[in-house]
């Protein structure tokens, strides 16, 4: 078979549709969300509501919850289940590639200021030092953790679609909360994060990768890369410190029991194959 032949066949396949359904109807979710913000409070959608709604909350908790949508957050969770599950593992990866690549593009395209540089004089709570240092328009974080929840929807238990989808409906909350993103930028980044896991899965589907021990092994050190990196990542919110070094921790020591585990797995394979 043909490799084109093979992607007709996956792309037309009932499981590819039926395991792509609920991200398929969070993007026309996205959608609606998106034109009504367009459609009612152009250019900057329901801010100030957003704002006002979130001022009675600690600071440290809406810096918490904004940094669990970084991709090295969410990589140093699913470190542990690179070796065991990475038919899940690696269709994530490739939708943060794709949604990174299109959120990168979209950010130098439109140069819109995020709410740091135009607001700063009337609200002194808001962020500058990521304001100066990127556009807002998508979210980068509200791509991560929407390709991350899409992922789940279609690879995972339905037991997890609420969850998930509470998750990011949070992390996207929350980075307008802090005043570092727009409702629109949080809505449009969202959509890309939700478009790409589409795209990642349907890769994986083809890739068929990774299979053997080794694949695995690459796919599981690209990611401890990542989250060796997690601590001493300079996220500009000061008071996320601890989860980043105890989300490193806990998955670097689940990894090691891991890697002991599938090592163990093969070598129990091998003896009996021996005999």
């Amino acid at each position: 078979m043909t490799f084109q032949s093979r992607c007709s066949n996956i792309f037309c396949s009932q499981e590819y549709a039926k395991v792509i359904r609920g991200p398929l109807a969070l993007c026309l979710i996205l959608v609606f969300l998106l034109a009504f913000e367009f459609a009612t409070a152009w250019p900057h959608g329901h801010y100030e509501v957003s704002r006002e709604l979130t001022k009675a909350l600690p600071l440290e908790l809406l810096q918490t919850l904004t940094s669990c949508g970084g991709a090295r957050a969410l990589l140093a969770i699913l470190l542990p289940l690179s070796l065991r599950y990475p038919k899940i593992v690696w269709p994530f990866l490739l939708s943060l590639l794709i949604g990174w690549l299109v959120v990168r593009g979209m950010k130098h395209w439109f140069q819109v200021p995020r709410p740091g540089l135009l607001l700063s004089a009337i609200d002194p709570g808001l962020p500058t030092s990521e304001a100066r240092r990127y556009n807002s328009f998508p979210s980068s974080h509200a791509m991560v953790i929407f390709s991350f929840a899409a992922t789940g929807l279609a690879l995972l238990p339905r037991r997890w679609a609420l969850p998930l989808l509470a998750l990011a409906a949070m992390v996207g909350w929350s980075r307008v909360g802090i005043g570092a993103h727009w409702p629109v930028d949080v809505l449009a980044g969202g959509l890309v994060g939700t478009a790409a896991a589409c795209l990642g899965i349907f890769l994986g589907q083809i890739s068929n990768w990774p299979e053997q021990p080794r694949q695995k092994a690459i796919l599981t050190a690209i990611m401890l890369v990542a989250v060796l990196t997690l601590p001493f990542l300079d996220t500009g919110y000061s008071h996320t410190l601890w989860l980043r070094i105890l989300l490193a921790a806990l998955a670097l020591g689940s990894a090691a029991y891991q890697v002991v585990r599938f090592s163990l797995d093969i070598s129990s394979t091998e003896g009996r194959r021996s005999l």
